[in-house]
């Protein structure tokens, strides 16, 4: 009557050892890290740093939009580098596009998600 089965009981036994360090683990993990004082350090150290609010950037001063696309670009480039790199990548009709946008009063953001658009479907 041999069934093949060296030990029968050592799958049972491996989960429930398993389940025994898993039980016991995971527990202390919690309370190591619950008094750990690097973590503290940091949750200290992110409650002092001030937050960066961009709401500023994402107005244009409606005094200084101008017809000139070409100031228009250098305003872009100077402000909005990574958007003017793909702005700058575009063909002639889609950047008149983006500058009528631009003159339409359009924010920021929404000319730098249309410079985007532009730029994947081109």
């Amino acid at each position: 009557m041999n069934t093949g089965r060296r030990y029968p009981y050592s799958r049972r036994l491996r989960g429930l050892l398993q389940l025994l360090f898993w039980a016991v683990l995971i527990p202390s993990g919690a309370v190591l890290a619950a008094d750990d004082p690097y973590l503290d350090a940091l949750k200290a150290e992110i409650g002092s740093t001030p937050t960066v609010s961009y709401a500023k950037h994402d107005l244009v001063d409606e005094g200084a939009r101008t017809d000139d696309q070409s100031q228009m670009e250098a305003w872009l480039k100077e402000n909005w580098g990574g958007s003017y790199a793909f702005y700058s990548r575009l063909n002639d009709a889609q950047k008149r596009e983006i500058h009528r946008l631009y003159l339409s009063g359009a924010s920021i953001t929404d000319i730098r998600e249309k410079i985007n658009e532009l730029f994947k479907n081109r």
